[in-house]
């Protein structure tokens, strides 16, 4: 009857209770169940457990693609640069998963020798992938890495050009010139819309006039932004124009004044709040203008 008897499978979570790592590090090789193999990565990973970097790299091959993915992220939550090479030689990982666990764990490293893999990986075919490069790109804070990241939004679903536009935000500050030259030499209404997004999330103030006069552009989406980015960096000296773009025949450009009104906090506009309050149609703008109303009225 012994032949009957089925022995246990170690259970990485029993090892976690125990703080028993090395045993960990092991079963990171055990070759029956790849379960075993990712769990045992991940623990080791929220532990941050320096000395299994190398035996975390090693399983950056397994064949598993779980096992592939959950090293990758625990690298990356360890945080030790000596990793960044092996990340970097997997970028190319047949497996749509594991590449955006390579783009996490190189965005945790910060380390810029990642950033022209990551610029790569925007063009991947998985969308996901492209977010996970942008927000690794944003992470990295890599100023070389504005002219690609300008150039991919083009042609880009709206979800990726807000996303490259917030990224170039979090770049900082040191970009806003080359942004605002950027922004007064193109006549593409793509890039503008992504410049003026970018200049918002910076939220430098200096940056208003340059904006101020696209509240005027043909184009409502391009309104639209401008609004937005004048909130965000409470131009004051904006408020006339916003007042003026009250009545926007675009709605979505309407209830981004408001918003852009009440982020100012300028209690000039509030007469015309209460005038354009009784006209507007829309119950999303007229939601807003309450609301706008309320902040400045408590001013």
């Amino acid at each position: 009857m012994s032949g009957f008897f089925k022995v246990s499978k170690p259970d990485p979570v029993e090892y976690e209770k125990k703080g028993n790592f090395k045993g960990l590090i092991k079963l990171l090789n055990y070759k029956d169940d790849p379960y075993i193999r990712w769990k045992s990565a991940e623990i080791l990973g929220k532990y941050k457990v320096l000395e299994a970097v190398p035996y975390l790299i090693k399983k950056l091959e397994d064949s598993d693609w779980h096992v592939r993915a959950k090293t990758a992220e625990a690298l990356g939550i360890i945080g030790d640069k000596s990793c960044v090479e092996a990340l970097l030689n997997k970028t190319n990982d047949e497996n749509w998963q594991v590449r955006c666990a390579i783009c996490y764990a190189l965005g945790r490293l910060k380390d810029k020798k990642a950033t022209s893999k990551l610029l790569e990986l925007i063009k991947d075919k998985n969308r996901l992938v492209q977010r996970a490069a942008i927000e690794a790109i944003g992470e990295i804070k890599d100023e070389s890495a504005f002219e690609v990241l300008i150039k991919e939004a083009k042609n880009k679903p709206s979800e990726i050009k807000i996303l490259i536009a917030e990224v170039i935000g979090k770049i900082g500050k040191d970009l806003l010139r080359r942004l605002i030259n950027l922004l007064e030499k193109t006549d593409d209404k793509e890039m503008k819309w992504v410049i003026i997004k970018a200049i918002g999330e910076i939220g430098e103030i200096y940056a208003g006039p340059f904006i101020l006069k696209y509240m005027d552009d043909s184009n409502y989406e391009i309104r639209e932004i401008t609004a937005y980015a004048i909130g965000k960096i409470k131009y004051k000296e904006g408020i006339d124009k916003l007042i003026e773009k009250l009545n926007d025949n675009e709605w979505v450009v309407r209830k981004n004044v408001v918003e852009a009104i009440e982020r100012i906090g300028d209690k000039k506009a509030l007469p015309y709040l209460y005038e354009i309050e009784k006209k507007e149609k829309v119950n999303d703008v007229v939601v807003k203008i309450r609301e706008a109303i309320k902040t400045l009225e408590n001013i």
